[in-house]
């Protein structure tokens, strides 16, 4: 009796080892930055098919390039995709393209545009109220105006309180990461900005227009 309890107790680790083996999840790095989470379904010399789960907690089934996947990490174990070409001097290496992620997503989740949503509203505002004041069809591109005169402002440069330590500032792949995900940055905010002054002001700038005898 007491061998096949330990048996069906055994038999019964084994089983769940397996389920939890064939149901890990991995986490994802891609080349520019972003992250999830997901367990893989398959893979060919191409491209990964996973499997994630939506935030209403439906299952959603994503193919994607392996040439856009840095690294897969699965139970602490991480795969590196991302391959260094020895005849291209100027190619990354693999911790080098580390450093540039890095760099990237510190930009993304810390790096402040306020001077460029300003400068964006603002223009974008004042072309609207004066276009819109005209009754002009070139209202519609006052954002257009706006954003180029928000995305050409500000030092793209990584500052010590926004970078995740102070060694990785001392890396030219690092601070190169973080000046694309801080321009990245920069002109979405300056676009969302730039949208919003011009629809501001061109809504006075008509409103000014019709109130006119």
């Amino acid at each position: 009796m007491r061998v096949n309890h330990c048996l069906r107790i055994i038999s019964f680790a084994l089983l769940c080892l397996a389920y939890s083996e064939g149901y890990s999840q991995s986490f994802i790095l891609l080349m520019g930055g972003q992250s999830f989470g997901g367990k893989i379904i398959s893979e060919d010399e191409e491209r990964l098919k996973f499997e994630t789960k939506k935030k209403n907690g439906k299952i959603k089934y994503v193919n994607i390039w392996l040439d856009q996947v840095f690294s897969v990490t699965t139970d602490g174990k991480e795969k590196i995709y991302y391959k260094v070409d020895s005849t291209d001097e100027d190619m990354y290496s693999v911790e080098e393209m580390r450093l540039y992620i890095y760099g990237q997503q510190d930009a993304r989740a810390n790096h402040k545009t306020p001077l460029p949503v300003i400068v964006g509203f603002s223009v974008s505002a004042v072309l609207g109220v004066f276009l819109g004041s005209k009754n002009s069809a070139l209202l519609v591109v006052s954002p257009v105006v706006g954003t180029l005169a928000g995305s050409s402002t500000q030092n793209n440069r990584p500052k010590t309180k926004y970078a995740r330590n102070e060694k990785v500032l001392q890396s030219p792949a690092y601070i190169e990461g973080y000046r694309k995900g801080a321009r990245g940055k920069k002109i979405f905010n300056s676009i969302i900005a730039s949208v919003a002054g011009g629809i501001a002001g061109g809504v006075v700038g008509l409103i000014s227009a019709n109130s006119q005898p």
